[in-house]
């Protein structure tokens, strides 16, 4: 999707002295720390990393510092949001306050009260958002929503962000419900006998026009 995209870097890498027999190892260790953290220069939490190729085949030491100092060039699948990108989430906290919800299972994201649409009402004894004057499904923990990133914000490598709801999922687990009771399971089964009649009866009438 739109909030994703891909980065070739080059990458400096900090290896302490235990590494130096195994520099592949380090740098991946090095690089696994990076994983689902908000970064600065990438503007996004690096989700993925692939293609390590190093651009030196010697490491620098400085001064007195232990660590060896490598540059390597890798591949960063980043998650970005912008606002007013769409996404989609599934609710994981309901309060009198806010929805809560989880992006791709990994990102918290919260639609505050004033971001919830009108004529919906907070019912404290079912934890739930029920919407008084038409049919839309309750909102409560497990249904999909789709939301519009509103604002991000970033602290100690985490990336939360505030959104605004704009459609309830098709394949929510309430919408789901109510799009199978619908259909009467039975309703197949009863066309295919009035067919079956109806041929009996036809075989019937040349039977006796035969006769």
């Amino acid at each position: 999707t739109m909030s994703f995209r891909k980065a070739r870097v080059l990458q400096a890498v900090h290896l302490e002295p235990r590494w130096i027999g195994n520099v592949a190892a380090g740098i991946h260790a090095h690089l696994s720390k990076l994983l689902f953290k908000y970064s600065e220069a990438l503007e996004g939490v690096v989700v993925a990393y692939t293609d390590v190729k190093l651009a030196s085949t010697s490491g620098l030491i400085k001064d007195e510092a232990p660590y060896i100092h490598f540059y390597v060039r890798v591949s960063y699948t980043v998650f970005c949001p912008a606002v007013g990108d769409r996404l989609e989430g599934i609710v994981n906290k309901i309060t009198v306050d806010h929805i809560g919800l989880l992006v791709h299972g990994l990102f918290n994201a919260s639609i505050p009260r004033v971001n919830i649409p009108e004529g919906y009402e907070y019912v404290e004894d079912q934890s739930c958002w029920l919407h008084t004057a038409s049919e839309l499904p309750q909102i409560q923990e497990g249904t999909r929503l789709a939301i519009v990133v509103d604002a991000l914000e970033s602290a100690d490598g985490l990336l939360s962000f505030t959104a605004t709801m704009a459609t309830i999922g098709s394949s929510s687990p309430v919408a789901a419900t109510n799009d199978d009771e619908d259909v009467p399971a039975d309703n197949a089964p009863k066309k295919k006998k009035r067919r079956e009649d109806g041929e009996s009866k036809k075989k019937k009438k040349d039977r006796k026009s035969h006769e």
